[in-house]
């Protein structure tokens, strides 16, 4: 029996999940960046694109070809008469120009745009998880805050009870007190069910390493460029990249819609058996495309295609100045935040807790109410959590503009 609940018991230990690790922000991203579907399936895309650069460069296949020729209606025979042969052939087809070699780098840059598209996913997926991890980190140290908030309270109703007790306090300031708990402890409901909410979302990520442990400390990310440097190096960013190959495939196609004035050209080698009376025979023969009407079909082809990149570049400098938009409104986010944090620590919070430890002197003392006792600890929580919030809006700006900056 022993042994079986020893078992049982290992057996339950193998089947819950154990997280002993502190999950930090960067292990967060890195671990939605390796264990992410959609970057599985966009590396088999780039894997396939690549596969047919070669494929694309080549000559199309030759054809073989079988036939009878020439064979008498009344007689029906293949050997009877002169005329009368059986052949087989090979056809080759030549693309003129440099066309098959426009095909290959039209596959080239679809396979480099494949790239963009991974690197740029790869930007959003980082920039995707940290956010959640963040939204989590946010819930779980405001929670933090208010059970500090509600050991404050316990003690100062455990002190009105001995003053209430001793004729020293009214039975108001003690319900006042309790009051203020049963709000701390709704708040801490509500806060639960956002963390409950975070974690879940958060698991879209990483799955169930969602629920593991977050650090009790502010993650210490990288310092950023300037805005000038960072408005500098967009162009390298993979969405102006693919816009960039964007251009560079419609310059191509334009080219290979001109190559096609230049006609594709077929060689063919056949041999005809006749009948033993007669001579077998082999042909030889050299066929070309006649492009004798350019102005509806190759020309019309080189117009469309030429819209076709003068509208690449256009959306090429609208993206860049989207990017340029959305990354200064970030850094402009980032900028503010760390001025409300040096406010909010440096000021507003120290005046708070002056405050408090005075109307609790003043109380004490008779001289203030409970009322103003507990508007004190609202004031100093209020901005506890507004220094903590904008810590996390810094962090978070740091994290958007990351996505611009690269990793």
């Amino acid at each position: 029996m022993f042994s079986k609940l020893v078992l049982l018991f290992i057996a339950l230990c193998v089947a819950m999940p154990v997280y002993s690790e502190v999950l930090t922000l960067d292990k967060t991203m890195q671990l939605a960046l390796d264990h992410q579907p959609q970057l599985a399936a966009q590396q088999g895309l780039i894997d396939a694109r690549r596969a047919s650069i070669t494929a694309d460069q080549q000559l199309p296949d030759p054809k073989l070809k079988f036939g009878v020729s020439n064979v008498p209606l009344d007689t029906l025979s293949l050997t009877k008469d002169a005329m009368t042969q059986t052949s087989v052939s090979v056809e080759q087809r030549f693309p003129g120009g440099n066309k098959r070699a426009l095909r290959g780098q039209l596959a080239t840059l679809n396979s480099e745009q494949s790239l963009a598209d991974f690197d740029n996913n790869r930007r959003e997926i980082r920039r995707a998880a940290g956010l959640a991890w963040l939204d989590v980190y946010l819930a779980e140290q405001s929670l933090r805050l208010l059970h500090e908030q509600q050991a404050a309270f316990q003690q100062q109703i455990a002190a009105a009870n001995i003053a209430y007790r001793n004729a020293q306090a009214t039975q108001d300031a003690v319900l006042s007190l309790q009051n203020g708990l049963t709000q701390l402890m709704d708040d801490e409901l509500a806060k639960q069910a956002q963390i409950n909410t975070a974690r879940a979302r958060l698991a879209r990520w990483i799955g169930n390493v969602a629920q593991a442990d977050m650090p009790k400390t502010m993650p210490n990310l990288p310092a950023i460029l300037s805005l000038n440097q960072l408005l500098k190096g967009l162009i390298n960013h993979p969405q102006i990249r693919k816009y960039e190959l964007t251009i560079a495939l419609a310059q191509t196609e334009m080219d290979l819609a001109q190559a096609d004035k230049i006609p594709d050209w077929t060689v063919e080698l056949g041999y005809a058996k006749r009948g033993s009376a007669y001579p077998d025979m082999i042909a030889a023969q050299v066929s070309v495309d006649l492009p004798v009407f350019p102005k509806n079909r190759q020309d019309k082809n080189i117009s469309g295609k030429q819209m076709m990149l003068e509208s690449a570049r256009y959306q090429r400098e609208d993206a860049l100045r989207n990017l340029t938009a959305e990354l200064t409104g970030y850094y402009s986010d980032w900028e503010i935040s760390q001025r409300r944090i040096n406010l909010l620590a440096n000021s507003a919070l120290p005046v708070a807790q002056q405050r408090m430890a005075a109307v609790l002197i003043s109380y004490q003392n008779n001289q203030s109410s409970m009322t103003n006792v507990i508007e004190a600890h609202h004031a100093e929580l209020n901005l506890r959590l507004q220094l903590l919030e904008q810590n996390i809006a810094h962090e978070r700006a740091q994290l958007q503009i990351a996505y611009y900056a690269g990793e």
